[in-house]
């Protein structure tokens, strides 16, 4: 990484937070530190630019997580949880075990040493749905092969995590490590969500008229028209899953949705913008949409009105 960046990010980002979360005055509370969200497509898939294949090969971004998580499991009542993706990008085959094999290298795991994760998120900031009750890719080969499911062996979060999590035991991992998802913004309920599996013989319109995630494309992330608030946070409400949870705020929204510089002289991603095609595919944005972090009070109030289970 550029400009001793590798230090940099040890010193005057990680350090910080685990000696604020080290503090005495909070001993007695237990802390969960989700590392670093979206981290791993950006190891995974192809370096979009020639600054993240540079980061790539330089190994700097592994070395900088494996610091982050030993440092914050150093704290007796820190709970730390890695970030696994989605099942989007983990759990097409292609990735599937290269994922879990990087995560086990990266908490130190593959030489059978003591694991400083608790556990791993999925879904964070995403959209995926936690379950698609009216199909999945065990209807059939061709399901597998549909244009929305493109290969992937799991279409929702809830099975892609209880699998995943057994594909990181083989890489390492004890068997005490547990999954969160987040359903802040998977509920997709309201007027278009599908009561029924589709009668159609055409797979693809099969799996659309069966789907409840209604994104243009699975790789959809940005403040996605449509979507709903999801299954309501919980304890360990499913075998393997330590919580459902709200990790996104809902309402906050993803990304500005018109091409302006915003104030660190950064332009937001063209997911963003309603207008945006890539290839054949709309970004499926809602439109006045603000800077990431910001309140977006029309995305709040879909969510609501879309929140499945409803409200």
């Amino acid at each position: 990484m550029a400009a001793d960046g590798l230090n940099r990010y040890r010193s005057e980002y990680v350090d910080p937070i685990a000696e604020i979360l080290a503090d005495p005055a909070y001993q007695r509370l237990r802390i969960v530190a989700i590392v670093e969200p979206d981290f791993l497509p950006g190891l995974l898939l192809p370096a979009a630019t020639s600054r993240c294949a540079a980061v790539q090969a330089s190994g700097a971004y592994p070395a900088a997580l494996r610091y982050a998580v030993t440092r914050l499991h150093a704290v007796p009542n820190v709970y730390v949880y890695l970030d696994a993706s989605h099942h989007g990008v983990a759990g097409h085959p292609d990735n599937f075990g290269r994922a879990a094999d990087l995560l086990a290298s990266i908490a130190g795991v593959t030489g059978g040493q003591p694991s400083p994760v608790h556990g791993f998120t999925v879904n964070v900031a995403g959209y995926g749905a936690l379950v698609e009750p009216y199909y999945n890719t065990q209807m059939g080969r061709p399901v597998k092969n549909s244009q929305w499911v493109a290969g992937n062996d799991y279409v929702d979060e809830l099975s892609f995590a209880q699998a995943f999590r057994q594909r990181l035991i083989a890489a390492g991992f004890g068997s005490g490590i547990g999954m969160v998802i987040d359903t802040s913004r998977s509920g997709w309920g309201g007027p278009y969500r599908p009561a029924r599996t589709s009668t159609s013989t055409d797979v693809n319109r099969f799996v659309d008229e069966s789907r409840t995630d209604r994104r243009h494309s699975v790789g959809n992330w940005c403040n996605q028209a449509g979507a709903g608030l999801g299954v309501r946070p919980a304890a360990i409400p499913a075998a393997g899953v330590d919580a459902y949870a709200w990790i996104k705020p809902p309402g906050v929204s993803d990304g500005a949705s018109v091409n302006v510089t915003s104030p660190d002289g950064l332009l937001p991603d063209p997911m963003c913008d309603p207008t945006y095609v890539q290839g054949t595919v709309p970004s499926g944005a809602l439109p006045y949409a603000p800077a990431a972090g910001q309140w977006f009070g029309p995305q709040f109030q879909q969510l609501l009105a879309n929140a499945y289970p409803p409200l």
